[in-house]
């Protein structure tokens, strides 16, 4: 399943990818805090089937250096029962919009967990909790860009 977010900051690319280095920590504490929310936002309006309460961690990898843009992988993962929930394979990708302008975006994919119960539970709402972490997980990330 693919999973995607994207917004906008006025800053140039090379700000931008300093930030990002800079908030490797940050990021790993808004995931965990990201994915906590969207389960709770998913039990809310009856998304998900019950609290499922999983630590998670966020593996970030060396930036790739593109022509016009920079790409920054990361995984996604519950840490523990693993065959419970997916694991997110992702990039962050920043590229310029302009000299003092630059589009972030996430692009993830997963596979649901338990095969093809998984694939049905997903479709059914647990892919709209996953938009929801990730939206989550990224509007921290834009707030924290925006703000220095």
């Amino acid at each position: 399943m693919l999973v995607q977010y994207f917004f906008e900051v006025d800053l140039p690319l090379e700000e931008v990818e300093s930030r990002v280095a800079a908030s490797h920590d940050d990021l790993g504490v808004w995931a965990e805090a990201a994915y906590h929310r969207g389960e709770e936002t998913g039990l809310a309006v009856g998304l998900a089937p019950g609290p499922l309460s999983k630590r998670v961690e966020l593996e970030i990898g060396e930036p790739i250096r593109a022509t016009n843009s920079v790409t920054v992988p990361m995984t996604w993962k519950a840490v523990g029962s693993t065959r419970l929930f997916p694991t997110m394979e992702a990039e962050l990708v920043l590229s310029p919009m302009g000299p003092n302008s630059t589009h972030v975006r996430f692009q993830g994919r997963y596979q649901p967990p338990l095969a093809p119960i998984g694939k049905i539970l997903d479709r059914a709402a647990l892919h709209r909790v996953a938009e929801i972490t990730v939206r989550n997980l990224m509007e921290r990330l834009a707030e924290a860009l925006r703000n220095g």
